[in-house]
């Protein structure tokens, strides 16, 4: 076991737009500082993205306009990514994990066939209660979260209708579901992503993150370095 930071890279998926999101990313990671360094790549004004290798977690962000939508370079580029993501998974014993927050999970869940991505008729503003699934209840991601929690909600499009044979083919697991919307978690040990907009429960899952992923990266004394 070593006492090496968690690398995490940050997509940035703003497109250069003012936002509140990414501010509130690196606020949560930074009070994480001692255990983890962060680098940031704009996915779709520059097309960056990382080099697989030298990354640990991924943390996909939210973004404005049309989640289906894009240019035809950065958004095909950031499919084979996601893509290429699955694929180290499947082939080593030390996973990558992903976050996908809001616009970036819209598309995971779209690209992956997991749900349809719909416009809602008006935007979706406000603090919503969200339940947990009997799956939700056990998971160690959302291990201490009361239930219902609630979350910031501030979206124009939604993830509906998840396609269960779908979940049952991949071995993904269905969690939280929130009031008039879908939220989905993948399994753990593959890609977990979550759809979640309120500052605290964001810091909550990383820390949850941090503490499930540690002992595969073989990073010792996590716990006692999270919560000194």
């Amino acid at each position: 076991m070593s006492d090496a930071v968690i690398r995490i890279a940050i997509l940035d998926m703003y497109d250069g737009e003012p936002n509140q999101g990414m501010r509130c990313i690196i606020d949560i990671i930074n009070r994480f500082n001692h255990l983890v360094s962060f680098t940031i790549f704009d996915v779709r004004r520059k097309a960056e993205l990382p080099d697989i290798k030298k990354y640990d977690v991924y943390i996909s962000t939210g973004g404005p306009g049309n989640p289906l939508d894009g240019d035809g370079n950065w958004d095909l580029r950031y499919y084979e990514f996601v893509d290429a993501l699955v694929e180290w998974n499947t082939r080593n014993v030390v996973k990558k994990h992903v976050l996908f927050i809001c616009h970036s999970f819209q598309m995971a869940c779209k690209h992956f066939g997991l749900a349809e991505v719909t416009r809602r008729t008006q935007t979706s503003f406000g603090v919503m209660r969200v339940h947990k699934t009997p799956e939700g209840m056990n998971d160690p991601l959302f291990d201490g979260l009361d239930d219902p929690f609630y979350a910031v909600d501030s979206r124009d499009y939604q993830v509906v209708l998840p396609k269960l044979s779908m979940f049952a083919k991949k071995a993904l697991r269905l969690f939280p579901l929130k009031k008039y919307a879908t939220m989905l978690i993948t399994n753990v040990r593959s890609w977990p992503c979550v759809s979640l907009n309120i500052l605290w429960v964001r810091s909550f899952i990383l820390r949850q993150i941090l503490l499930v992923i540690s002992p595969t990266l073989k990073i010792k004394n996590v716990a006692t370095r999270l919560f000194s």
